[in-house]
């Protein structure tokens, strides 16, 4: 019975021994791949373009992009038409000429066939014609209406362009998140694997760096085609035909950041620009309609004109070039001077058009109350959302510096053979997400700011500059 158990015992050692060695066989086929070179393709820079800020880029779109150009030609067209509109009150000249084949009386009593040729001019003068008076002023208002018009789609396109700015710079801070990940995992995997080569490290610890790389890497890639076709964008809203270069945001990278002024910028308030909210008259959509009101009530006031009676004044020269030889002392030259009254009586076609002019008048005022209400919604929807995302983006902010701080722990503490590389892979991945997530909450709260600048009708330049 004791020769069994001790069979049984040297039984389990055999075993035991066997699997060590199966162990060191596994590990001695694994380990020459730790030795070869692990290379990821090589990733192309960005396209060369020239360098701008924000206001760089607004001033540029504010004279060439193609869109306000062609606005602005809306403003001279209004200007020809408010100059047609003056030109009614001048005087008029006309010149005429007239030819005839036919019979004519005599000074005989009999008639005469022949050929009959003359000329002459007409002089008209408007005396009192209030329809043109007013239409001159409702081509003022028109004028000026077209002006806020295009103010207001200029504004539209150039608060835009910033957006199209902010994405760029946002991207192109990713691709610096994203590259400083990739050069800290390609430093832990080279740590990785002179620990493997020196016999106390870990494969999984090389694979692992390897994979962060791999992560940061396809990160890059996408960061690098969000910003090709951001500038291209950019670009187009401009009017180049290089492709602009954003300047990085050292906020939206985080680059060296320290944890306790990041914790005292997130209790600090968020500053909003200074604003009235019922002062939503100063709105671009606000003036629009203010000024249609009034080309309304200007259209109105033309609308009774027609019943107002029109003096004009006039003279008449006429000349018989060929005469009548038949008449002694013909006198070919002929002349009148003279007023002219027009006294409307009945016009029924005039009084459904002035119940329509009420009509767009009552309805414009209803819409002005309508968009009063809800710019005071937005605006207070978009301060609030303002606050809440520079919160967010502050506490992304600690957050990206907290996990900066515990990434550098950890990979001192590998490099000194005190931890373990799954706390700095978590860590690295952490951080990472920490700075994606920064440079995310940066981009939305700049885009929130502007929205909050554009409910107000705040001129984008200003925007910009206070930006």
């Amino acid at each position: 019975m004791k020769s069994v158990e001790l069979a049984g015992r040297g039984l389990q050692t055999g075993i035991a021994a066997f699997t060590v060695a199966l162990a060191a066989m596994a590990f001695s086929a694994v380990e020459p791949a730790a030795a070869q070179e692990f290379t990821l393709p090589q990733i192309e820079a960005p396209a060369p373009g020239p360098v701008m800020t924000l206001n760089d880029a607004v001033g540029l779109a504010d004279s060439g992009n193609r869109s306000i150009l062609a606005l602005r030609q809306d403003i001279v067209i209004a200007s020809e038409k408010l100059r047609s509109s003056w030109s009614g009150l001048l005087p008029m000249l006309y010149g005429n000429m007239d030819w005839a084949f036919g019979t004519r009386q005599t000074q005989t009593g009999g008639s005469s066939t022949g050929h009959q040729l003359g000329a002459g001019l007409t002089l008209t003068v408007p005396l009192i014609d209030a329809q043109k008076w007013l239409g001159m002023k409702t081509a003022e208002v028109e004028s000026d209406l077209v002006g806020l018009q295009v103010e207001e789609s200029r504004q539209i396109l150039l608060y835009s362009v910033a957006e199209a700015y902010y994405q760029a710079a946002t991207a192109l801070s990713l691709i610096d998140v994203y590259r400083a990940q990739y050069d800290a995992a390609a430093e832990h995997m080279k740590l990785a694997e002179g620990r493997l080569s020196a016999g106390v490290g870990n494969i999984m610890d090389v694979r692992s760096a390897q994979a962060d790389m791999i992560a940061a890497w396809t990160g890059m890639v996408q960061a690098g085609y969000s910003l090709s076709d951001a500038r291209e964008a950019l670009a187009l809203l401009i009017g180049r035909d290089d492709l602009p270069m954003p300047v990085s945001s050292p906020d939206a990278s985080g680059k060296g950041l320290d944890i306790d002024q990041a914790v005292q910028e997130l209790a600090r308030e968020v500053e909003l620009p200074s604003f009235d909210r019922d002062a939503v008259d100063s709105r671009w959509d606000m003036k629009v309609l203010a000024m249609q009101k009034e080309l309304q009530r200007s259209e109105l006031k033309a609308g009774y004109m027609p019943f107002v009676p029109r003096l004009n004044g006039f003279f008449n020269y006429d000349v018989d070039i060929l005469g009548d030889s038949s008449i002694p002392n013909y006198d070919r030259n002929s002349w009148r001077l003279g007023l002219s009254l027009s006294i409307p009586l009945f016009d029924y076609s005039i009084y459904p058009g002035l119940r329509q002019k009420r009509a767009a008048i009552r309805q414009t005022e209803l819409r002005i109350d309508e968009l009063r209400a809800e710019g005071r919604k937005a605006v207070s929807e978009s301060a609030r959302k303002v606050v809440k995302l520079g919160r967010m983006m502050a506490a992304a902010r600690v957050k990206a510096a907290i996990a900066d701080d515990l990434l550098s722990l950890a990979e001192a503490d590998y490099a000194n053979g005190t931890g373990l590389a799954i706390a700095v892979t978590d860590a690295r991945r952490t951080s990472q997400s920490a700075h994606v997530e920064l440079a995310t909450a940066t981009w939305e709260y700049q885009v929130g700011l502007l929205k909050l600048n554009r409910e107000l009708g705040v001129d984008i330049r200003t925007a910009v500059t206070a930006d």
